[in-house]
């Protein structure tokens, strides 16, 4: 497998998107496929109401089958609970979001002046893994624009820590409002 994507460019061609004032302070959320669970929905939730951050999305289309064969993307997957959304469609066997895809839409949100947060179990340092890629990619291409206030924080769940544990210290976190510019990672 090859790398398929050029994450130096695409953190170099961010779009400045207006002047600073006009954009909102507080982190944006990202989230891997691993957290489609409700511990880390709620925290998502409650971190968003208390104006901890300015909002959330998932990194990942799931790609469904209806009955009669057409196709559906579903932005986040549908988890079980609700599935009553698209009763008949059902997650296409074997098909997935690989880790550069992730880090594609990833990349694509990340914005100067505002920082931006991924929220990942995936831990693993495989070659084209996601943490691999966030270190020898997209850190040093987002550490190369420091000064322009490009911001990543990567808080890594470890395997034995539970969500609530994660949850409350990823709220501990964003209570504190400590982010730095750069490429940063923490395993909670």
């Amino acid at each position: 497998m090859t790398l398929r994507f050029d994450f130096e460019s695409i953190v170099r061609d961010v779009n400045k998107a207006g002047k600073a004032d006009r954009l909102p302070s507080a982190p944006l959320i990202a989230f891997d496929e691993c957290f489609n669970n409700d511990a880390v929905n709620s925290l998502i939730v409650t971190i968003c109401n208390q104006g901890l951050a300015s909002g959330a999305g998932p990194l990942w289309n799931q790609r469904r089958i209806r009955p009669d064969g057409s196709v559906l993307y579903v932005l986040g997957g549908l988890n079980k609970r609700h599935a009553h959304l698209d009763k008949n469609s059902v997650p296409e066997k074997g098909c997935s979001w690989d880790d550069q895809a992730v880090l594609w839409l990833l990349c694509a949100q990340l914005c100067p002046h505002r920082p931006l947060v991924l929220l990942t179990e995936n831990t693993a340092y495989n070659q084209l893994g996601l943490r691999r890629l966030l270190r020898e990619q997209v850190g040093p291409a987002i550490d190369a624009r420091i000064r322009d206030g490009v911001s990543l924080t990567a808080l890594f769940k470890k395997g034995k820590t539970s969500f609530p544990e994660y949850a409350d210290q990823v709220m501990k976190l964003f209570r504190g409002q400590q982010w730095q510019n750069g490429y940063n990672e923490r395993l909670l």
